[in-house]
């Protein structure tokens, strides 16, 4: 699922940082952050005529891995 992905995601990328391998910590870093805002930026523009309860009610899930 998308959690099981974050959540390895995650892991594989303190592992880079706490074995010293900064690029590949670096570059997994700024993988998982353009994709979260690319997908926080798609849901804005989704629903920012619904208001921002109805935003930040549709981001919940993406922040916690429940959406791909």
């Amino acid at each position: 699922t998308s959690m099981v992905d974050l959540v390895t995601d995650v892991y594989v990328t303190y592992m880079f940082w706490s074995g010293g391998k900064m690029g590949y910590f670096k570059a997994s870093l700024a993988s998982l952050g353009v994709s979260f805002a690319l997908q926080l930026f798609i849901i804005f523009l989704q629903n920012k005529n619904l208001g921002p309860g109805r935003v930040l009610k549709e981001a919940f899930p993406v922040l916690i891995g429940f959406k791909p």
